[in-house]
């Protein structure tokens, strides 16, 4: 399906690479995840469990974990949503989650070693009761060992996150942009103690 605004991730170790969500040139958005399976140089389609587009992925290859977080059920980026699409590719089952709050644009990244899954930043229309665009300072962090979710909190809200992770040293990073002032903070957790 010829689509855009979607996200791709991977699972290395499976050979696998998915492309899921977006929307169309007429303002549909789709649950369409489409997969690439490089062992057998062969397509197949899933679902996600709503359509949705503006959403982010992350993946844990060791586990063989993708998850596919938030983003807005419309293309007018006025229904934020929650939800979180995990799809296990060893029991080859899906299941849901649901973020801290519903939030789009927001980035992802994870930590391979430490099993941890990270979404932060982004926007939410539904911050307290005002409808407008607002940016999220919240971090969802999920712990595959136990399957729990915990939250941080960046120390203010930013625009334009972008999030990558440096495994060997445990380290995530979230970069950002703020507008006007033009502040460009860079946080970092760390698993270690």
């Amino acid at each position: 399906v010829p689509r855009d605004s979607l996200t791709a991730t991977s699972l290395e170790f499976h050979g696998l690479i998915f492309f899921a969500g977006g929307d169309g040139s007429y303002g549909q958005t789709f649950s369409t995840v489409d997969v690439f399976n490089a062992f057998t140089n062969k397509w197949s389609v899933m679902q996600l469990s709503v359509n949705r587009t503006n959403l982010a992925s992350a993946s844990l290859p060791y586990q063989g974990i993708v998850m596919f977080a938030g983003g807005t059920l419309l293309q007018s980026q006025s229904l934020p949503t929650d939800i979180v699409d995990i799809y296990n590719a060893t029991s080859n089952r899906w299941s849901t989650a649901r973020l801290a709050l519903p939030t789009y644009f927001l980035s992802g990244t994870s930590l391979i070693n430490g099993g941890l899954i990270f979404f932060g930043g982004g926007y939410s229309s539904i911050i307290g009761y005002t409808y407008a665009n607002q940016p999220v300072n919240i971090v969802n962090v999920f712990n595959v060992s136990d399957g729990t979710w915990q939250t941080s909190n960046f120390s203010k809200e930013y625009q334009t996150f972008a999030a990558t992770s440096l495994d060997k040293y445990n380290l995530a990073f979230f970069a950002g942009f703020e507008k006007p002032t033009n502040e460009s903070p860079l946080y970092v957790f760390s698993t270690c103690n």
